[in-house]
């Protein structure tokens, strides 16, 4: 089970580790960073957005936004976490901006104990547990 939780949160987290450490987010004081592509192979020379990374004061990805080449929204998330640094929710919009769906985890302490999906509607389609077994 810890296996599958740091698979997740280090799948939530990539982007920040492929560009800048927590602590050089935090240091720096970046709000956001934007990533830019050019596909030379295509023959396209100028640069363009691919992705837009947004951070709050403690160096958390608090929104993500994923762009296609012509300039839609392939994914667009947004982070809210707890005073434990938990990841306690992950909104997920459409192009306009409105809520497409939600995903609430609740804790206790730091150990997830189960996950809540709902829809555009704030209608619940599904929710996960999560038992854990420890050492004796």
């Amino acid at each position: 089970m810890k296996r599958l939780i740091l698979i997740i949160f280090g799948g939530l987290f990539s982007v920040v580790s492929i560009a800048q450490s927590k602590s050089q987010i935090i240091d720096e004081k970046i709000t956001s960073v934007t990533t830019y592509e050019q596909r030379l192979d295509k023959g396209i020379k100028d640069k363009y957005v691919i992705e837009i990374s947004k951070y709050d004061s403690f160096g958390r990805l608090i929104e993500l936004k994923e762009i296609a080449r012509k300039g839609e929204i392939k994914l667009w998330k947004k982070y809210i976490f707890d005073a434990n640094e938990n990841l306690i929710e992950e909104i997920f919009l459409d192009l306009e901006g409105k809520i497409d769906k939600r995903e609430l985890t609740h804790y206790n302490g730091n150990l997830r104990i189960y996950k809540e999906y709902f829809d555009s509607k704030g209608r619940m389609y599904k929710k996960k547990s999560y038992e854990y077994e420890f050492q004796k």
